[in-house]
């Protein structure tokens, strides 16, 4: 009887262990880490970001205010790391340099260093020559091997874009990839910014390219462009909030390890 109430309780503690277990991996997966990307541009610029995991467990901050880097993590209320880059310290190190002037070398180390140059440098040729024996020219071989290898890789291209299986593979891989992105795509962006880059074609394909992310199809969000200026200046504020859930990933990569087309394009990129 002891023993048998012994293993229920060793029992009990290892399903308890196990539950726990679980529970926090469910918590690791399904609990998003939430980001906070915040910036301003006008007389300074200013910038900084917010990183927050397990519900304020972990949290990570760093900001540039046009002084320097601040970066903090903390795990609750303990801080673990701390990383402050002032620019008006390393411009006072600089100076400091600057005003110390190059380094003077003791009399007694130039002696040493000029009494004969001529004996000293016929020493270190023979060194050369005793240490160094004749290296095998390798670079001729290894530009040979690609240009040699340069059509392969080209064909097995080719095989890849031909094959059907293969197509729909990397259609597969465009698919995950696109519904990855949906997925860590900010939730809500604000702001508003007026920009241009000093010519009217560069400005009128920036934002093209830039009414294509969903990020800036939020109507919070207001960005203009400037055709008329011949400055490249970037004026306003902007601030992105959004959340990652790992999960996602690892669906991702169990679908791509599972498409046996996906698997079978790998084994021919090997």
């Amino acid at each position: 009887m002891i023993i048998l109430t012994a293993l229920k309780i060793i029992g009990i503690i290892l399903l308890v262990i196990l539950g726990l277990l679980f529970f926090l991996l469910l918590c690791i997966l399904f609990i998003p880490i939430r980001y906070d990307i915040y910036g301003k541009a006008g007389e300074g610029y200013e910038a900084g970001f917010n990183v927050s995991y397990l519900i304020g467990l972990f949290k990570v901050h760093g900001q540039y205010d046009g002084d320097g880097f601040d970066i903090k993590l903390r795990v609750l209320w303990f801080k673990l790391f701390e990383d402050k880059k002032t620019e008006k310290t390393i411009k006072d190190g600089e100076s400091q340099r600057a005003e110390e002037g190059p380094e003077t070398e003791p009399e007694n180390c130039s002696r040493q260093k000029y009494a004969d140059p001529v004996k000293t440098e016929e020493k270190k040729d023979a060194k050369k020559d005793a240490k160094e024996p004749e290296k095998p020219k390798r670079r001729q071989k290894s530009q040979k091997d690609e240009k040699d290898n340069a059509p392969n890789t080209l064909g097995k291209l080719k095989k890849l874009l031909e094959d059907e299986s293969d197509k729909e593979a990397i259609s597969h891989i465009f698919n995950v990839i696109i519904k990855l992105l949906k997925r860590i795509f900010p939730d809500t962006a604000k702001g508003r910014v007026i920009f241009s880059l000093g010519s009217p074609e560069l400005t009128g394909q920036a934002l093209g390219i830039l009414s294509l992310i969903p990020m800036f199809m939020d109507k919070r969000l207001h960005v203009g462009a400037d055709f008329e200026s011949d400055e490249v200046y970037v004026n306003g504020n902007i601030r992105i909030i959004g959340r990652i859930r790992l999960y996602i990933f690892v669906l991702a990569a169990a679908y791509i390890f599972k498409d046996s087309k996906i698997r079978r394009l790998i084994k021919h990129l090997r």
